[in-house]
Parts: C-alpha cells; sequence; structure tokens
C-alpha cells in the first residue's frame, strides 16, 4: 500500500493514515482535513460547535491543536471543562475523522509564543481589536482592523489576546462512505497504544 492509498481492511493502517492527514492538515492550506468543527460544552450545559483550523498534529504526542483568541467563549469553555470533539472531512474522497480528548489552553508561555512567532504577520491582525469575539458592537463595521492594527509598531501587539489550544486525542473514530460496496468504520481507544475495533457503519 502507498502513502495515499486509502485502507479499508487493516485498522493499524486506518489509524495510521488517519494521523498522517492530520499532521498533513496543521501544514498544508489544501488538506481537506484542515478545517475540523469543534464542539465544547458551553454555559448551562448547551453544546457549541464551531469552526477551527487545525494548525498542529503531532501523531506521537496524539495531539492536535489550533489557535484563538483567549477572549473567546470556547476558551472560557474549555477552562471549565476540558473534554471537547473534533470532527473532520474529506468529501470527495468520502473520509470523516471524529476526535475525542482533553484540551489545554497555552496563553503567554513558550508554546504559544512559538506559535505566534510562526504565524504569518497579516494573520495576527485579528488578535489586535479592543473588542473580543462574540462582543456586541453597534454597527457591522465597528470592529474593523484600524491602521494600528494593520501595521502595529510593535509586532508583538496582540499576542497578549493570542492562544494555542492543543487537545490530546484519546479516541479516534473513522469514517469512509463506499457507496454501492459496503462503508467502513473503526474507533480506536487509546491504552497502552491505539487499540482498533470494526464498527458496523
Amino acid at each position: 500500500m502507498t502513502a495515499d492509498q486509502i485502507p479499508e481492511d487493516d485498522l493499524d493502517a486506518v489509524i495510521a493514515f488517519a494521523w498522517r492527514e492530520l499532521e498533513r492538515a496543521a501544514t498544508d492550506r489544501d488538506s481537506p482535513f484542515r478545517h475540523a468543527q469543534l464542539a465544547t460544552t458551553g454555559p448551562h450545559g448547551w453544546p457549541q460547535l464551531r469552526t477551527v483550523i487545525l494548525r498542529h498534529g503531532d501523531a506521537g504526542q496524539r495531539q492536535v491543536g489550533f489557535q484563538t483568541d483567549r477572549r473567546s467563549a470556547k476558551v472560557a469553555e474549555i477552562t471549565a471543562d476540558t473534554s471537547v470533539a473534533l470532527v473532520t472531512q474529506d468529501r470527495p474522497r468520502e473520509l470523516q475523522i471524529r476526535l475525542w480528548g482533553q484540551a489545554a489552553t497555552h496563553a503567554g508561555d513558550t508554546l504559544a509564543r512559538a506559535a505566534w512567532e510562526g504565524l504569518y504577520p497579516p494573520l495576527r491582525m485579528p488578535y489586535r481589536t479592543v473588542f473580543a469575539p462574540g462582543q456586541i458592537i453597534g454597527a457591522p463595521g465597528s470592529a474593523d482592523p484600524t491602521p494600528e492594527a494593520i501595521a502595529p509598531a510593535d509586532p508583538d501587539t496582540g499576542f497578549q489576546n493570542f492562544a494555542l489550544v492543543l487537545v490530546r486525542v484519546v479516541r479516534v473514530e473513522w469514517l469512509r462512505l463506499r457507496p454501492g460496496k459496503g462503508h467502513r468504520r473503526a474507533r480506536f481507544e487509546w491504552g497502552d497504544g491505539w487499540e482498533g475495533n470494526w464498527l458496523a457503519p
């Protein structure tokens, strides 16, 4: 089997392929798995769901990660309950990867600093606004970037609002749709290693 072939009958190959794709998603803007849906528990137990961009993937550490504004609701939700779930998919190849794990927020530390330094400078602009994400504003353009946010005198402006969220994955589910031939679904739980089982689709 080549690296690009999709495994369908080998559990070890499935989990290896899934992590290879997640690692690629963190660095390849064209990866279909780059955009993931993140689920957290919000106030009063209401589930919360939003799209995040995967910017970290490490199979050896069982980690995926994304960047966010530390003032955002998702950070407060993760602080209150670290259990999260993510789902991402490759629609052309009919693949879905679901992840469950424990999230940790890094803000102002060495991990956040390294992520900030690696961030393309124009992508730092949203962290320079005085408005927190989700804050009520008076008009649609009230939170548009100011000249200082676009070209700050200090390139570290906004770092105080920047956070890196890393998720240590404890469960992975894989779904491969094969219309007309029978779908393939597997679940992997972390123990001494990844322990997998086939599931009915």
